[in-house]
């Protein structure tokens, strides 16, 4: 059943985002249109090299801190979704993913995230750590030549 649910969402889905570019195409004419969907896409690729990278440094530095970066990892995520909906066609998805660059959408989505997660990961530095316990440390050998 679930699954018809989701195939039948997706179909609306694209109907939808084809409506809208048929109607863009209808108002702003086939160049626009064009170039709307080439400009959002090289949007999103930048914007993803850009985002990425930061979030990649904090993510370091939060493990270089010993932390559990999970505020950082849902954050790069949402960065990650926002620039593939960039880069796909249509207007609807340009918007939500656009709206996953601003702090506060985002804050919004992790919000709801961790509502439905239940909290079950851990976010502060008081509370279980990615580096509890003992280290063991391997000496690999050398290959056999």
């Amino acid at each position: 059943m679930i699954k018809w649910l989701i195939a039948a969402g997706l179909m609306a889905y694209t109907v939808v985002e084809i409506a809208l570019l048929l109607e863009l195409g209808r108002w702003a004419g086939l160049t626009l249109t064009l170039a709307w969907t080439v400009g959002s896409a090289l949007l999103g690729l930048g914007l993803l090299r850009v985002e990425g990278l930061r979030g990649l440094i904090r993510i370091h530095r939060q493990l270089q801190q010993e932390v559990l970066p999970t505020l950082e990892l849902v954050d790069m995520t949402l960065i990650v979704l926002g620039s593939v909906l960039l880069i796909l066609p249509g207007l609807l998805s340009d918007i939500v993913g656009l709206l996953l660059f601003f702090p506060p959408a985002r804050w919004l989505v992790r919000t709801l995230f961790f509502s439905i997660v239940g909290n079950r990961l851990p976010t502060s530095p008081d509370g279980p750590s990615a580096f509890a316990g003992d280290v063991i440390e391997i000496q690999a050998e050398p290959p056999a030549r």
